[in-house]
């Protein structure tokens, strides 16, 4: 402003920056999410569904629109208290009452504030998110999955039109599968347990 800028130009330079850093951070946010992704299904041994956790664009879409109101509110505030400010006022008056006065002061403590309480709360979330799966993890599943070899089958229409067909073909199928070298028992089931509304 002293050499010359707009408000105009001092807002726009405000949220440019804001951006910017909200952008790095949500960019940044969703590489470590990925990781944690990738780390947490690793960890999660019999979780259930532990494969299908993942990042979609509902997630990516969320990530964006928050960071993007983020980087607007955060530049939003200094622009308007520096597009408010009277330079020449400002230069007459000393430093210690420039940067003490009682609105600074109110507005730097409110906002280290509400820093703090939202950092908190998503501490706690995370906390009680942690020991969900900690929880989760100890879960009785009232079954032994160790050894247990899952897979999906579709039929097709045209060979198998009547459900007594299909039925003829999964019991040879059952009794194939039971006489395998190493396969203790083989059944079927129309939806396979924790693992979500198909058709196995």
């Amino acid at each position: 402003m002293a050499l010359g800028a707009s408000k105009r130009r001092i807002v726009r330079l405000f949220l440019l920056e804001s951006l910017i850093l909200s952008a790095a951070g949500a960019a940044g946010g969703v590489l470590l999410a990925e990781w944690l992704i990738r780390v947490l299904v690793k960890i999660s041994g019999s979780l259930p569904r532990a494969s299908s956790i993942q990042l979609n664009w509902t997630t990516l879409l969320f990530a964006t629109g928050i960071a993007f109101v983020a980087g607007i509110l955060s530049g939003a505030l200094p622009a308007a208290s520096a597009s408010a400010l009277d330079l020449n006022q400002t230069m007459h008056e000393s430093s210690r009452t420039t940067v003490g006065s009682r609105r600074r002061t109110w507005y730097r403590g409110g906002l280290v504030a509400g820093e703090i309480a939202l950092s908190f709360l998503l501490l706690v979330g995370a906390g009680l998110l942690l020991k969900s799966f900690v929880l989760l993890r100890g879960v009785d599943l009232g079954f032994n999955d160790s050894r247990l070899l899952t897979m999906r089958i579709t039929l097709p229409i045209a060979q198998y039109p009547t459900e007594a067909k299909a039925a003829v073909f999964f019991e040879q199928l059952a009794t194939r599968v039971r006489t395998l070298p190493g396969v203790q028992s083989a059944g079927l089931v129309s939806w396979l347990p924790v693992a979500g509304q198909f058709w196995y």
